[in-house]
């Protein structure tokens, strides 16, 4: 599943190559496009990774609430991929050749 800002200009067949030799899990398989963490203009998640979102984004917000002692402050790029990755466990596969853009802290 792929989300788009409407300023992304996206090819599917390139996003095929970095996809393809993924296997999903039952927490989910989400790409992670920035050395500094999930960048918002391409985010790509499989099936299970949104299902498990979908299900577990009440529990994140609960324990980064507690974790930061209140708003963590983060935009939502950043948000879903703590939340993916330390609280939901789903994985993270890191490819920073899915954008051509610059991303910074």
């Amino acid at each position: 599943i792929l989300k788009a800002d409407p300023d992304t200009v996206f090819f599917a067949d390139r996003l095929l190559t970095h996809v393809a030799p993924l296997e999903e899990t039952p927490e989910g398989v989400y790409l992670n496009n920035c050395q500094f963490g999930l960048h918002g203009p391409l985010e790509v998640f499989s099936r299970n990774a949104v299902k498990n979102w979908a299900l577990g984004a009440g529990d994140c917000v609960e324990y980064f609430t507690n974790l930061c002692s209140g708003p963590c402050g983060w935009g939502e790029d950043m948000f879903i991929d703590q939340c993916l990755l330390r609280k939901l466990k789903a994985k993270r596969v890191n490819d920073y050749g899915i954008l051509i853009e610059i991303c910074q802290q």
